[in-house]
């Protein structure tokens, strides 16, 4: 049994047969749609309806305004409405994108030396307080590295993830940390040597005055 679509412009409804469908009220000017039809079509342009019309309109296929989505047959669409049907095929095209997203950060790579980067930023920060030249050596070596690194993301971004550019960026500015506290402590260790030099030397001084 053939069955019919019908609609405004805007909403459709349906399936109808065609008995249903001449209860409902629509005029020579309702869009109608059924299986085999190449487009929306006036009532008053098909056959089966010419009679429920006492004018009869030219039998052109005309287009509404806006363009309104071919509804599936009933066989095919298993009893569904023709916009649940739309509604379905959309989400599964952003089921489809979001899985091929997932298999994308599935195939990257952990940046190299990411995690080195950030063990050697926080030892520069832990061991500044022994007179500055371990966490100089850290630091300084968590720097270098961070920036040979920064390079290889920023030209490969697709093949390596986010999480351990953070992590290797985490590490870097560990290790400017590190560099800063290393270097006041070292710059301190320095004084306390030159002022510890100098008391020495005074010392020495004042102890050849005293034995003349």
């Amino acid at each position: 049994m053939k069955e019919y679509f019908y609609s405004n412009g805007t909403d459709q409804k349906g399936p109808f047969s065609l008995e249903k469908l001449k209860e409902c009220k629509i005029t020579k000017e309702t869009l109608i749609w059924f299986e085999g039809a190449k487009d929306w079509q006036k009532a008053g342009e098909i056959e089966e309806f010419k009679g429920l019309f006492k004018e009869l309109a030219t039998t052109t296929t005309v287009k509404p305004k806006k363009a309104i989505p071919k509804p599936i047959s009933s066989s095919a669409n298993q009893g569904k409405h023709p916009q649940t049907a739309n509604i379905e095929t959309v989400n599964k095209s952003e089921v489809i994108t979001q899985l091929g997203d997932e298999e994308k950060n599935l195939n990257k790579k952990a940046l190299p030396n990411s995690t080195t980067i950030l063990f050697l930023g926080i030892f520069s920060i832990l061991t500044c307080c022994c007179y500055g030249l371990p966490g100089l050596i850290f630091s300084i070596i968590a720097v270098i590295m961070s920036k040979k690194a920064t390079a290889i993301y920023n030209e490969n971004k697709d093949l390596y993830t986010e999480s351990s550019f953070k992590t290797m960026n985490a590490g870097k500015i560990c290790g400017i940390i590190g560099l800063c506290f290393s270097s006041l402590c070292f710059i301190y260790l320095i004084f306390l040597l030159i002022a510890g030099g100098v008391s020495a030397i005074s010392d020495l001084n004042n102890l050849d005055q005293f034995n003349y």
